[in-house]
């Protein structure tokens, strides 16, 4: 699982404005994308440090899925959670992505995701409607 300073640092590029403040995003999309690089979404391994009893970080589960023992962090919630299936399906097919990406680590497949510049308004809206559904669900 990535914490919190390495899934920054392995999707920074440091010394570059990051491609998402250079496209024309809306306020919106910029701040999902944002939190999402920042590990600030309000998902459950950031939610569950702040709850009382706190929450040890295996225990922050997926409210959306019902896969046992799946921790609600940033790669389940934009690659694994069954819940955002058909968004995901649909999100992968407009994605720009070179060949031998299933096969990526999981930093690479967030840096695809965040630095190539036609990838970064379609993945702001992936993640912004699976958020809006997320929503819906609990």
């Amino acid at each position: 699982m990535l914490n919190r300073v390495k899934l920054f640092n392995e999707i920074a590029e440091f010394g570059k404005t990051p491609t998402y403040l250079s496209l024309p995003l809306t306020f919106r999309q910029k701040m999902f994308i944002a939190k999402l690089r920042l590990s600030a979404l309000p998902i459950r391994i950031e939610t569950g440090r702040f709850e009382r009893p706190r929450l040890l970080p295996n225990e922050r589960l997926c409210p959306s899925c019902r896969v046992q023992n799946a921790i609600e962090n940033e790669t389940h919630f934009m690659f694994e959670c069954p819940s955002y299936n058909n968004l995901h399906n649909t999100w992968m097919e407009t994605l720009k992505k070179g060949p031998g990406f299933d096969i990526l680590s999981m930093s690479e497949k967030l840096k695809t995701c965040f630095t190539v510049k036609e990838n970064v308004k379609i993945t702001a809206k992936y993640v912004i409607d699976c958020f809006d559904l997320r929503s819906r669900m609990i």
